[in-house]
């Protein structure tokens, strides 16, 4: 029987050294820093935190419809995490000056080497519903035109990780994980 992986260690600027390890590349300081398995809540939570802010951001407008306030919020979160995250959290990484990346670790091979189907199947739909949720209530709320474009663009990143995971659910319905 197949060992069922919790830790989803990939993504954008995530490889392979020669050892089998996963390592994040920061591309500001071209330094690589080794990412283990115990490390993951932190990694997801410093990987996704601009994301995160945005979210944030979008969650303050909808309750306060003061878009000033929410963009204050947004970037005042995501500046205090950047710091956060470049100042302790990767410093207390092991380093690998003059990284040089060769095999990269996408997100789908992540999501398809955790064989956790089921899971995938319920964020696809997740992420889609948030996206397009997102949009109607915009529209519902009479917001701005630059108000609904950024809902908008936040539905189309919302579908394409919805998407992802459905493709990744498929695939692992297809080789019977």
């Amino acid at each position: 029987m197949n060992k069922k992986t919790r830790n989803l260690i990939a993504g954008y600027n995530v490889y392979l050294n020669d050892d089998n390890q996963k390592i994040l590349l920061d591309p500001i300081s071209k330094i690589g820093y080794l990412v283990k398995d115990d490390d993951y809540q932190k990694f997801n939570f410093f990987h996704n935190r601009w994301p995160l802010a945005i979210a944030i951001g979008a969650l303050v407008y909808s309750f306060t419809n003061i878009i000033i306030l929410a963009v204050v919020i947004a970037l005042a979160f995501g500046l205090v995490i950047e710091y956060r995250y470049r100042k302790y959290w990767l410093a207390s990484l092991t380093q690998f000056p003059h990284f040089k990346p060769k095999n990269k670790v996408t997100f789908m091979r992540g999501l398809a080497q955790q064989k956790r189907k089921w899971d995938c199947l319920l964020l696809g739909l997740a992420y889609i519903c948030f996206g397009i949720l997102l949009v109607i209530h915009g529209i519902i709320q009479n917001a701005a035109t630059f108000i609904i474009a950024g809902e908008i663009l936040i539905m189309i990143l919302a579908l394409y990780r919805g998407i992802q995971y459905l493709i990744s659910f498929f695939i692992q319905i297809k080789n019977k994980s």
